[in-house]
């Protein structure tokens, strides 16, 4: 349970924030997303994950996407992502209670299977991944020196109102007394910003 929330979570603000990010600097990028997941075994295709997959998280992303739509940059350069588009038929139209000149929502399916594949071998990119997770979690359980991890927050997107780190909790917690808030801290500070220099001073 708690798995599958942290996981609808992840995965609709890596979608928001990543075509936010690259639609004012490479939107050609946002023409196809690859997905690899990283395979813990020797397994092809692990059927019990993608059949969880396919019928709840896809499902909900899709029913959030139409209730909440995706924020987008009203600068940004959305054009590579024409494809994605949903069909604005009856139901799409009452459901994400669309209106003449809104953004049209963008078919998540299509989106997160299209190039999909797991991987049960080493890849460069699944490996920074990693390094970077048990990096992090050694610094939150005080078991790596800031020295080698001070840098990682500056590979994030900066976002006001505390640490890009997001605490899930099944209690209500008091932050003074989280043992690792000095780290949750450092990882609020030095990240990239969401729209670029040559952008900031713009009016639109």
């Amino acid at each position: 349970m708690v798995q599958t929330i942290i996981t609808f979570g992840l995965f609709a603000r890596v979608l928001e924030f990543a075509t936010m990010y690259y639609s004012t600097r490479r939107p050609e990028e946002l023409s196809k997303f690859n997905r690899v997941i990283d395979a813990k075994d020797t397994m092809g295709a692990p059927t019990e994950w993608e059949e969880w997959w396919s019928l709840v998280v896809l499902p909900f992303l899709q029913s959030r996407s139409l209730h909440r739509p995706f924020k987008q940059l009203p600068f940004g350069n959305y054009s590579h992502m024409s494809r994605f588009e949903t069909e604005l038929d009856e139901f799409t139209r009452e459901l994400s209670n669309w209106k003449e000149g809104d953004p049209v929502p963008w078919d998540i399916r299509k989106m997160l299977t299209e190039h999909f594949t797991f991987s049960a071998s080493s890849t460069p990119g699944l490996e920074l991944v990693d390094i970077l997770t048990n990096a992090t979690r050694r610094a939150l359980i005080g078991n790596l020196r800031k020295p080698g991890w001070a840098r990682i927050p500056e590979l994030m997107i900066h976002r006001s109102g505390g640490s890009y780190i997001t605490i899930h909790a099944l209690q209500d917690i008091a932050a003074p007394a989280l043992p690792y808030k000095r780290v949750m801290n450092a990882y609020g500070r030095g990240g990239r910003n969401m729209i670029p220099h040559s952008l900031r001073n713009k009016k639109f």
